[in-house]
């Protein structure tokens, strides 16, 4: 915007220019380093493709399932080809409590036969 300002001084700034200058980065920094490519209307095209071949693809699983079924295999799917690192994760680790004989005591008072 430097270079901008030198070269046209008399000049009003697009909005666009303006939206990336002052407004980009905190955007980007707030949605977790997301950019604008998803966004756009290119990357909202490129996107709608890509679920219309996941569409065709999942439309053999069996016809008795029911359509969110095929809807989570279609997200699934897509999750995995643009987040290929969740392919490796591992989930996290749940820590069983520890139950005492406090605990049950407590719960045996909400019990009645």
């Amino acid at each position: 915007m430097a270079h901008f300002r030198a070269t046209f001084p008399g000049e009003n700034i697009p909005i666009k220019m303006h939206m990336l200058e002052n407004r980009a980065v905190d955007w980007i920094r707030f949605n977790q380093h997301i950019g604008f490519g998803l966004m756009g209307e290119q990357g909202a095209e490129s996107i709608h493709a890509r679920f219309n071949r996941l569409c065709q693809t999942y439309c053999t699983v069996s016809s008795t399932s029911h359509p969110v079924e095929k809807l989570k295999y279609i997200m699934k799917e897509h999750l995995l080809s643009t987040s290929p690192t969740l392919i490796t994760a591992k989930p996290p680790q749940v820590k069983e409590p520890k139950i005492t004989i406090t605990h049950l005591h407590h719960l045996s008072s909400f019990y009645v036969p």
